[in-house]
């Protein structure tokens, strides 16, 4: 009796439905941005919580923005939570049976809102110190 393939076993040619892409760097800088993220927390409580530093004033919140340093996290911590986030909703959006117009619709809706408030953040966390030294 031969056995009966279920799949392709060719994975060098697997692409997702509607798309060219194998979708191996979104997988791969989901786990990373989630790793990446967890420290970031980690750090965020520790430094807010248990250090002199983590003042919860808007003068300490001023004081720390000023330092690139800080600049640098906040900016890391923000911008790798939108992808982590956003990219979550799209692989959930992506299980669904959906018209092509539709998944447009949705990878363009997250990606507005994505960029919208990424730059909002940017720029508060840019212009803070600026604005209140």
């Amino acid at each position: 009796m031969a056995k009966q393939r279920l799949a392709n076993t060719d994975t060098h040619n697997y692409t997702y439905k509607g798309t060219k892409s194998s979708g191996a760097f979104g997988y791969y800088f989901q786990r990373i941005s989630g790793g990446v993220l967890t420290i970031l927390l980690f750090l965020h409580y520790y430094m807010m919580h248990s250090t002199t530093m983590g003042g919860h004033s808007h003068q300490e919140t001023v004081q720390r923005l000023s330092m690139w340093e800080w600049q640098v996290f906040y900016l890391s911590f923000v911008f790798l939570g939108m992808y982590h986030g956003l990219n979550g909703i799209w692989n959930i959006a992506q299980d669904y049976n959906m018209t092509p117009r539709m998944r447009m619709f949705i990878y363009i809706f997250l990606m507005i809102v994505g960029i919208a408030f990424s730059a909002v953040a940017a720029i508060t966390i840019i212009t803070v110190p600026l604005k209140f030294a």
